[in-house]
């Protein structure tokens, strides 16, 4: 893997905004470079396959990772030049200004943090999004954030999380005899015959096995139950319990069904139930 200052490097014009900022911020990645069709991308995380493929399908080109001191990174996309705290009526109000350099010069972005924003939950339907690993740590993450807890639990009506799995190819799709162990992650009977399905790989897939995504999705109701959970401090892990009592079917269970119905594969399945866990 080739490694790639930023600071020292001339960054080609025709890559500036060609990967969206919203992805950049996301996964710290930065654009520097647009050579054969395809984007080189410097990243903290070269290895981080969700962050190639989300870029690739963003922007319809193939990506070519370099790895960057993630310092360095944070830097070109979210710099923090300046911060203001005022007071508007009764609220205060925390301002950061940041600088940044764009093509024909620089501008500048003002972010507005202010928590009470958080207590329109309870007059009006808000949808927002989190970056969080599932449903139940949403809560811990709106806690963390310096939410109260009482604002969280009377605010939301229910969190999704949700995930994108690579489906198998249609045109190279093959059929094969389960494992003891797939049977055993999949919590079917061992003893019974199991048909799964994978992609051999071809043309129409560019011999990967796979063509097209779907999606993943974890959906916790807040019932009172968890109302009382969220107001009485619980953790994460109780949090989730709970919600599954509910009747919440987790991300890695709702991918298991992808697997028995022969929409996805085995490892598809083990890349969302390890970063669950993370």
């Amino acid at each position: 893997m080739e490694e790639v200052d930023l600071n020292s490097i001339k960054f080609d014009r025709k890559v500036i905004g060609l990967v969206p900022q919203n992805l950049c911020d996301k996964y710290e990645v930065v654009p520097f470079a647009f050579e054969n069709n395809s984007i080189k991308l410097a990243m903290a995380d070269p290895l981080n396959i969700y962050a190639i493929d989300d870029v690739a399908i963003s922007t319809g080109f193939e990506i070519v990772p370099f790895i960057s001191k993630a310092s360095v990174i944070k830097k070109f996309i979210n710099p923090q030049d300046g911060r203001i705290i005022t007071r508007v009526g009764d609220n205060e109000v925390d301002m950061r200004v940041s600088i940044l350099p764009v093509v024909f010069g620089e501008k500048v972005v003002i972010r507005i943090l202010d928590k009470k924003n958080y207590k329109v939950g309870k007059e009006h339907l808000v949808f927002s999004t989190l970056h969080t690993n599932d449903a139940p740590s949403s809560i811990v993450r709106l806690v963390d954030m310096g939410i109260q807890p009482y604002l969280v639990s009377t605010s939301i009506a229910g969190i999704i999380a949700q995930r994108l799995v690579r489906k198998i190819c249609p045109k190279c799709r093959q059929a094969y005899e389960a494992t003891s162990y797939e049977k055993q992650v999949l919590g079917v009977d061992e003893d019974k015959p199991l048909t799964l399905y994978k992609g051999k790989g071809c043309g129409y897939c560019n011999n990967t096995g796979y063509s097209g995504r779907t999606g993943v999705y974890e959906v916790m109701e807040v019932t009172r139950k968890l109302k009382e959970a969220i107001t009485s401090h619980k953790t994460m892990d109780e949090i989730r319990d709970i919600a599954v009592q509910n009747g919440m079917s987790s991300l890695g269970d709702e991918c298991k069904k992808l697997v028995l119905d022969g929409v996805t594969t085995m490892n598809k399945l083990a890349t969302i139930t390890i970063l669950k866990e993370i």
